[in-house]
């Protein structure tokens, strides 16, 4: 006898039930019975025909039939204006199934249909055309050719026939099993009308849809905690919608260890819908390899390369390709290309600590291999090009592969394969083609890696059928969800769907689908619970018709107690411990961040630790775009090009708008184009060109603020570089510009291209801003000024804010005294005083969080610091 199951999973099923039942008879040695999917029988059915060579039609995978679909449909293009072929192909393959297996060819669908209807049938009509042409057999026709194969004597029936979890057959299906009875074949079809009695359970309500999957989850660990032995299954009719969320909390009930990130943690449940290929980490980085051998790669894309275990050399070079990935940040590019990469590495050689050998000569060796490539060839050429690629990358890796990613790496070799055959239905190729094809092959395949048999089962509907339970929760049976709405085929007549019964077609057959499925289930299981959520966002929701007159019941009483298995050892582990952290060791004499140290520890001591002596600094972001980084680059470097020349205010005066233009033009395509050589990728000619007319209209600007300027001066420094030593730390600070006046007194300033410009926290016991008061307190010469020079386009636009001894010194900016007991003199006192605290603080390893609102915003060390644990009497930090 030939068992047939609806899917793979009741096959499986069928066989271990077989197989248990011969060995309590006590047998050791049984043969394995004919239990298989429909679809793998006709497969072989087909091989025997192809074998007997009685058959010259090459049967397309799913794949192949998809693209040659987007071929014929690209032809039409022009005709209809379809923009977008390789979805209209998607769904017209699945269209094309559904015309098959229900004989739609027998139905008027010229006259019944709309006018996407219509542009269908051209497209099959030339779609068949297309067959019959090269030779191809699709899937849906496989069932009338074998029919024909049987009656014609070329294939012998089984003696018996038998039929296993099919709620309908579609007329194709029917036509074939008529066929083998009338050969004298016994066809016994089981479960069609097996499962319409009412079935009956017991009924829970949740708040929300996260609350109902935890529920399910406690009651399925409660249940193993009272008998290991016990199969239990979750069945979701929204399995695909759902699956992250169920494997996340699933996995917090019942393996803590999952938040370990351990690898071949073996969990005690098993989702059955699989992924797609390209999101499991080995495959992902294969393609990832690929595409940087042709094309280019997100700055995102290749740090994950370089810290990939999945690139040969990792184990040895881990440490120095991370301190790459860093530093490719810090260059601020989007986007990196083979040779792009490999440059870097190569200017990164004589660097010890981001030297990477290994990985450059393996991409010297792909480039040497691609650079041999041809230019075009076909599926099965580029199918060996890219796997000899992805072995000079040394993909998979070096060290051992876990079950996972052993069988993911198995399956990309058997999509190596696959691809190769999509030879049938496309020429020659170009390398980014075929990159680009065996990307789309990667992630319309749904891989789910096998494992041992799991007690918990997470199913769809349709995989729950005909498997038997100890205990079954069907969850999310709320009245949107279960029965499912109609979702009939866009490309067909719905009528004549609902006319014939179709998959989907009609609420009625939906209707008729869930209560088959839910009796099943109670028939299948001792206990079976149904769940729906009270809620779904904002939308009140109800239990299903289907349930609704199920005793209702509290979750306790199932032991459904909705606290997952993390959480609860986490509330049971004990009090916790404080221990204060308020001093780290004491500093060096000489500490790295000048006076962004004493900015850092005023605002927080935590953070100056982080940052400037944990060195704990975010990695750099790329931007498609200037920052504020470089628009401040910009503007401080053609400032001191622009004061190199001028000098002092005396020649200032005496230089026209025009005369000042015509110097500060060419600097500001010198300092644009210095920029460029180190972000081609942002500055073309074009922007080099628009940037430096803007640069120039901007310090132009700025420059007639500094000639308005009463008090004559001649610029005594820029840039100036300088280690200061205040309260026994040290510092390397770097001031803009000084000025010194006609008095002989000097003017510190320093260049701020924001909107935000203030000096109120130059008079708070803690200076928020303390660049400035430290360059004034480290001068030999007498300063009677402290300036910052606001330089932007727009409002607030060019003025100097800031502090001074005398009066008049320029718009925007205060005169010592204004603010009572800060005179000149006692407000230097006051940064003396303020600055001193803050580096001997330093010095001394103070560390405390102190959250503020202020402190905290922009902070980006809030996991290192837990500031959300601290008290504060801040109202939201």
């Amino acid at each position: 006898m030939t068992w047939l199951t609806v899917n793979r999973r009741l096959a499986s099923e069928y066989r271990r039930r077989y197989d248990a039942a011969r060995q309590r008879e006590g047998l050791q040695v049984w043969p394995s019975p004919d239990i298989l999917p429909w679809d793998a029988w006709l497969d072989r059915l087909y091989v025997q025909l192809l074998d007997a060579g009685d058959i010259a039609l090459d049967l397309l995978s799913t794949t192949q039939e998809r693209l040659l679909w987007q071929e014929v449909i690209e032809h039409a293009v022009g005709r209809h204006g379809l923009l977008r072929p390789a979805a209209a192909a998607q769904s017209a393959q699945a269209t094309a199934r559904l015309y098959v297996d229900w004989q739609l060819e027998r139905h008027p669908l010229h006259t019944l249909g709309s006018d996407e209807t219509r542009i269908f049938l051209d497209w099959h009509a030339a779609f068949e055309q297309t067959l019959a042409a090269r030779a191809l057999l699709t899937r849906s026709r496989l069932p009338a050719l074998l029919g024909t194969a049987f009656a014609q004597h070329r294939l012998t029936p089984p003696r018996q026939l038998r039929l296993s979890g099919f709620d309908a057959l579609a007329p194709t299906q029917q036509a074939l099993l008529d066929q083998l009875a009338a050969l004298d074949c016994e066809v016994l079809i089981d479960d069609i009308d097996s499962a319409t009695a009412t079935a009956t359970g017991t009924r829970i309500e949740a708040d929300d849809r996260e609350h109902e999957i935890q529920l399910a989850a406690a009651w399925a660990a409660q249940r193993l905690r009272d008998d290991s032995t016990q199969r239990i299954a979750i069945v979701v009719p929204q399995l695909t919608q759902y699956r992250s969320d169920l494997a996340r909390i699933f996995a917090a009930q019942s393996s803590p260890a999952y938040y370990l990130l351990q690898r071949d943690t073996q969990q005690i449940f098993n989702v059955s819908l699989g992924l797609p290929l390209t999101t499991f980490a080995a495959v992902a980085a294969a393609i990832k390899l690929l595409t940087l051998s042709t094309d280019s790669l997100s700055l995102g894309e290749v740090g994950q390369l370089l810290r990939s275990p999945f690139v040969g050399g990792h184990a040895a070079e881990w440490d120095g390709r991370a301190r790459v990935d860093a530093a490719l940040r810090e260059l601020g590019a989007p986007s990196f290309t083979l040779r792009g990469l490999h440059s870097q590495l190569s200017r990164f050689a004589a660097d010890d600590a981001r030297h990477c050998p290994d990985l450059r000569r393996r991409l010297e060796h792909v480039i040497e291999l691609s650079a041999a490539l041809p230019a075009r060839d076909t599926p099965n050429g580029w199918a060996g090009h890219l796997q000899r690629l992805l072995a000079l990358f040394g993909w998979p890796g070096d060290r051992a592969l876990d079950s996972a990613e052993y069988q993911a790496h198995e399956r990309v070799r058997r999509l190596f394969s696959e691809f190769a055959a999509l030879g049938k239905v496309r020429s020659k190729l170009h390398q980014r083609e075929a990159v680009h094809l065996l990307r789309s092959l990667a992630a319309d395949t749904v891989f789910q890696p096998e494992s041992s048999a799991a007690p918990i089962q997470i199913l769809g509907p349709l995989e729950a059928a005909g498997i038997t339970f100890d205990a079954v929760w069907l969850l999310g049976a709320d009245d949107q969800c279960w029965p499912p709405s109609p979702q009939p085929d866009p490309l067909l007549p719905s009528a004549l769907q609902r006319e014939l019964g179709m998959p989907h077609a009609s609420a009625e057959r939906e209707l008729t689908f869930a209560r088959s499925v839910t009796a099943r289930l109670a028939q299948g299981c001792s206990q079976l619970v149904a769940s729906h959520a009270r809620k779904d966002g904002d939308r009140e929701q109800r239990p299903s018709a289907l349930i609704r007159e199920w005793p209702c019941v509290e979750p306790a009483t199932l032991g459904a107690d909705g606290a997952s298995g993390v959480h609860a050892l986490c509330a049971h582990a004990g009090q916790i411990e404080e221990m204060p952290a308020a001093h780290a060791t004491p500093a060096p004499a000489s500490q790295a961040g000048g006076a962004g140290l004493l900015a850092a520890q005023a605002a927080c001591p935590f953070k100056a630790v982080a940052q400037y002596r944990l060195a704990a600094t975010p990695l750099a972001e790329a931007s498609h775009a200037m920052d504020g980084a470089d628009i401040g680059r910009l503007v401080h470097d053609l400032l001191q090009r622009t004061w190199q020349q001028i000098g002092s205010s005396r020649r200032l005066a005496a230089m026209t708008d025009d005369v000042l233009a015509q110097i500060v033009a060419p600097l500001a395509a010198a300092v644009v184009a210095d920029l460029g050589r180190r972000r081609p990728d942002l500055f073309g000619p074009r922007f080099q060109a628009i940037e430096a007319e803007r640069l120039t209209g901007l310090v132009c600007e700025w420059l007639t603020v500094e000639r308005d300027r009463p008090q004559a001066f001649e610029v005594a420094a820029l840039e100036r570089k300088q280690r200061v030593e205040i309260a026994g730390l040290q510092l390397d600070t770097r001031v803009d510009r000084i000025d010194r006046l006609a008095d002989g007194s000097l003017a510190v300033i320093d260049y701020k291209t924001g909107r935000q410009v203030r000096i109120d926290s130059w008079f708070d016991a803690r200076p928020g801003e303390p660049q400035l008061p430290l360059y004034c307190l480290q001068q030999t010469d007498d300063v009677s000024a402290a300036l910052l020079a606001r330089v932007r386009h727009g409002k607030p636009g060019c003025a100097f804010v800031g502090l001074s001894r005398d009066a008049g010194f320029a718009p925007g900016v205060e005169t010592a005294g204004a603010r009572e007991g800060f005179d000149w003199p006692a407000t230097l006192q006051h940064w003396q005083r303020a600055l001193s605290d803050l580096a001997r603080e330093v010095v001394a390893g103070r560390a405390e969080a102190t959250p503020s609102r202020e402190a905290c915003t922009y902070c980006p060390f809030g996991a290192l610091c837990r500031v959300r644990g601290h008290a504060t009497e801040e109202a939201d930090v």
